[in-house]
């Protein structure tokens, strides 16, 4: 009776561990998203699969505002169905790290990658990926640090310049608005000549609610040049440090 329960609870639990198809996966960790574990701060860069070496490359930049003096951190990698997986630290220096995981299995759906401070540690920083999200590539080959550095600068540029072009539609979009809004005014304004006295009240509340919206699409408008500001200054910071190399 009792292996009868245990055979129906996992069963019944077995998608959270071979998940049929792309939404019972765990949501893959976004790129560029920067988590706090163990007083550091992890921003995954990149996650390459080359399927005909059957490897993996993860990068990670780190701040590290820790004091617990403890520079070598502990990696490994877990596929859903076969377990734990081979990983080889390829760099680990400041603002670098680089990780292999290897003999990728042919039919993987979802690969844990994962951070502790060392071997024994309980505390463990998670991250995932499966077919669908991770980035395919032909070939994952060595590099020197300059060339990771250079690499992860070229990347870091078209990802900045991708938000600048969010934020150019965003500012068309606000302008559109606002050109609509200005059109609304004028019609009602209009529309004021044949209306009764508490009509034009009516009309008078609906101009001044454009009137606010205007308001905050500028001050949206601001905000987007702002940014846009700031994402060229990162590109020349950028172009800087290549530059410099």
């Amino acid at each position: 009776m009792v292996a009868y329960i245990f055979l129906l609870c996992f069963f019944l639990s077995s998608k959270a561990w071979y998940p049929d198809k792309e939404s019972d996966y765990v949501q893959p960790t976004e790129f560029g998203k920067t988590v706090t574990f163990e007083n550091r701060d992890f921003t995954l860069k990149r996650w390459d699969y080359a399927e005909k070496q059957r490897i993996m490359e993860v990068e990670f930049q780190i701040l590290d505002h820790s004091t617990d003096g403890i520079k070598h951190l502990y990696y490994e990698a877990v596929d859903i169905r076969k377990g734990q997986l081979q990983v080889e630290t390829v760099f680990e220096e400041s603002n670098l790290i680089v990780v292999r995981i290897k003999e990728i299995p042919e039919e993987w759906s979802q690969i844990s990658f994962r951070v502790k401070l060392s071997e024994d540690e309980e505390k463990v920083l998670k991250y995932y990926t499966n077919k669908a999200s991770v980035n395919k590539v032909e070939k994952i080959e060595d590099k020197t640090k300059e060339e990771y550095f250079e690499n992860r600068a070229e990347s870091d540029k078209e990802n900045i310049k991708k938000e600048i072009e969010k934020q150019k539609v965003l500012i068309f979009e606000y302008e559109t608005k606002i050109d609509n809004a200005n059109q609304n005014i004028s019609e009602l304004m209009a529309s004021k000549k044949y209306q009764t006295e508490e009509e034009q009240l009516n009309t008078d509340s609906a101009i001044q609610k454009l009137e606010e919206d205007i308001l905050a699409y500028q001050e949206a408008i601001a905000e987007s040049d702002e940014k846009i500001r700031e994402y060229e200054e990162k590109i020349k910071q950028t172009e800087k440090k290549l530059t410099e190399q």
